[in-house]
């Protein structure tokens, strides 16, 4: 199936706020409509020779790293150390080349209708010492998508990430709520709201914390749904 975009990235106001989640529900969704999904990781912290995140999405995909052709191109770095990247890698005494990672992006564009890419934390968050995560977004001109909470503090957190991103003129196709559900239903409710009207973007849905894969698959549809009616019409 041909899509007007073909990369999205999917980003997160914070470390911990369910990016992996969101990328594998979403990359399932879309091969399930008959798209040709891709899935990236740029850098990958907290692992060793591989990506849980990417493993995950892979199991959402009823894939194996086995089966894929160059599986490295889908993480070009992995370090030990859960930390930021520049960190991670510095003490493995490596440093991030942005040119790999460029290769690699392009390489799996080539291959799929939609390529997903999955941030490191914040749109801020140093790649090397001196280059920001959201510096190369805007260089390789991907659409983002923001993974938010639902509760409170988020609209501090995601207008900030929204204003990062707008400044860099870098197109943002609208957020994801996660979480929903853990606090009083009047906040969160004002909170997607109030993003919206401030921000000047959509919300695409929230998703709550649920027990299940069955569930979780569910529950996702409807903001499936929403995302790909916005990637084809943006």
């Amino acid at each position: 199936m041909s899509m007007k975009n073909k990369s999205l990235f999917v980003t997160g106001t914070n470390t911990g706020i369910g990016k992996t989640v969101i990328c594998g529900c979403l990359a399932r969704y879309l091969s399930r409509k008959g798209i040709n999904v891709g899935i990236q990781k740029w850098v990958s912290t907290g692992n060793r020779n591989s990506s849980d995140d990417i493993d995950y999405c892979l199991s959402m995909l009823g894939r194996e790293k086995e089966e894929i052709d160059n599986p490295l191109l889908l993480h070009p770095y992995t370090f030990d150390f859960p930390a930021s990247p520049h960190l991670a890698a510095e003490l493995e005494g490596q440093q991030v080349s942005i040119d790999k990672i460029v290769e690699s992006y392009h390489t799996l564009v080539r291959r799929h209708d939609l390529l997903i890419v999955e941030g490191v934390g914040g749109v801020l968050v140093p790649l090397t010492g001196d280059r920001l995560l959201i510096d190369l977004v805007a260089n390789l001109a991907i659409p983002v998508l923001i993974v938010t909470d639902s509760g409170l503090g988020t609209i501090n957190h995601t207008l900030l990430t929204i204003e990062a991103l707008t400044k860099r003129d870098i197109p943002i196709l609208g957020m994801v709520f996660n979480f929903a559900g853990k606090e009083d239903k009047i906040i969160e409710e004002d909170n997607r709201k109030i993003i919206s009207r401030i921000g000047k973007r959509p919300s695409f849905g929230s998703l709550s914390k649920v027990d299940s894969m069955e569930a979780l698959i569910d529950e996702f549809e409807p903001i499936g749904k929403n995302i790909l009616k916005a990637l084809n019409s943006a």
